[in-house]
């Protein structure tokens, strides 16, 4: 792939702050799977350990209202493995 076109597919993806707009509508509309997704390809391009697993773990509660079971764990497995250590705070999220 030539430079031109990388840097024309890297201008038209889009950002990790627009993913999880689209994340955060898509819960709203109750479309579970777009929002897991939109979290899960936020999470893949975030900086930072603790916005990262913090979008793991928005996948993984997108992922589970949306009955995909083993999604929802390698998510949670993901943010787990970032450092998601506060279950207190995961058990009072409003997700269930």
């Amino acid at each position: 792939m030539n430079f031109i076109m990388m840097a024309l597919l890297l201008a038209a993806a889009p950002t990790v702050a627009e993913l999880e707009t689209r994340a955060y509508a898509a819960y709203d509309a109750k479309d579970f799977p777009a929002c897991a997704q939109d979290f899960a390809a936020a999470a893949q391009r975030v900086r930072g350990a603790h916005d990262q697993r913090m979008d793991w773990y928005a996948a993984a509660c997108c992922d589970a209202l949306a009955g995909h079971t083993d999604a929802a764990l390698s998510d949670l497995e993901r943010a787990n493995q970032l450092g998601l250590r506060d279950a207190a705070a995961t058990q009072h999220d409003g997700d269930g």
